[in-house]
This record gives C-alpha cells, sequence and structure tokens, in this order.
C-alpha cells in the first residue's frame, strides 16, 4: 500500500483530468442559492454526484465538507477516465484510486446486489429499501416518514 501525503495528494489534486462540465449545468450551479448547511447537531444525508452521503450527529462541517468533496473529485475523476458507463467495476477501480490518492483508506472494494421478488413488485418499496440501508442511521425515518400514498395495501 502506497502511504499518500498531502504533497502527494495535491499533485494528484491538481493533475486530475476532469470531464467538461454541461453548459446549462455550469449556469445553473452559478446561479444557485447559497451553500448545504452542513450541521453537525444534526444527522443528515445529501446526494454527492451519483450517491448518498450520510452523516451522524457530531461530525464535524470540516469533515463533511471534505467527505463530499472528496466523493464528488472521486466520481468526476473516474468519469473521466471510464466514460462508458456499461464498464462499472473498472469505474469503480478508478473511483476508489482517486480516493486513496487524496488520502482516504478503504477497508473494503465490494459489491451487495440487491434482488426483489417479482410478484406484488413496487418500485417505490425497492427504493425505500435501498436507500434505507444506505442512510444507516437516519433509516427509521426514512421508513416511517414514507407518504401513506407510496405505502402497499396489503
Amino acid at each position: 500500500m502506497t502511504i499518500t501525503t498531502a504533497t502527494s495528494a495535491l499533485e494528484f489534486v491538481k493533475a486530475a483530468q476532469l470531464p467538461s462540465p454541461p453548459a446549462a449545468g455550469l449556469e445553473a450551479a452559478l446561479e444557485a442559492p447559497g451553500a448545504f448547511d452542513f450541521d453537525k447537531a444534526k444527522a443528515q444525508a445529501l446526494v454527492v454526484g451519483s450517491e448518498i452521503v450520510s452523516f451522524v450527529k457530531g461530525v464535524t462541517e470540516e469533515r463533511r465538507r471534505d467527505i463530499v468533496n472528496s466523493a464528488l473529485l472521486a466520481q468526476l475523476v473516474a468519469k473521466k477516465r471510464v466514460p462508458d458507463a456499461t464498464k462499472i467495476l473498472e469505474w469503480y477501480k478508478v473511483y476508489f484510486d482517486a480516493l486513496e490518492n487524496i488520502g482516504w483508506v478503504t477497508q473494503s472494494r465490494q459489491f451487495v446486489t440487491h434482488h426483489e421478488r417479482a410478484d406484488n413488485f413496487e418500485a417505490h418499496e425497492a427504493i425505500m429499501t435501498v436507500a434505507a440501508s444506505l442512510l444507516g442511521p437516519a433509516r427509521r425515518r426514512c421508513r416511517s416518514s414514507r407518504p401513506r400514498s407510496t405505502r402497499s395495501n396489503r
């Protein structure tokens, strides 16, 4: 395992090739209202690019920003190096390599398959199950705060 230093992480970031932002997306981002309010007194979850990031109470604003920025940078590096969305394993290899190059230590790189039965399948139920597993401690609120119209009448 290679040890990442502050200098090597900075060199990686400076040399990182990123995809060009879509013109409409860049304009919208520049006109968007203020930044997200990271609050260490709250458990929070947000969408960062193509992933969901969640925080338990007590994680500092600085750490939350570092995690969000790191995740977004790694996604952009992976998208540039592996533009073919069907090459999932290659994309994730680049994603995790990018995180390690900026100082993150990964405990494991693994995939878990979620299977849903076809009988009485309702997409929102499958989505809520996966979202709840990703949100960790906030999952109880995720399950209990669904609108009644999305709950099954079984």
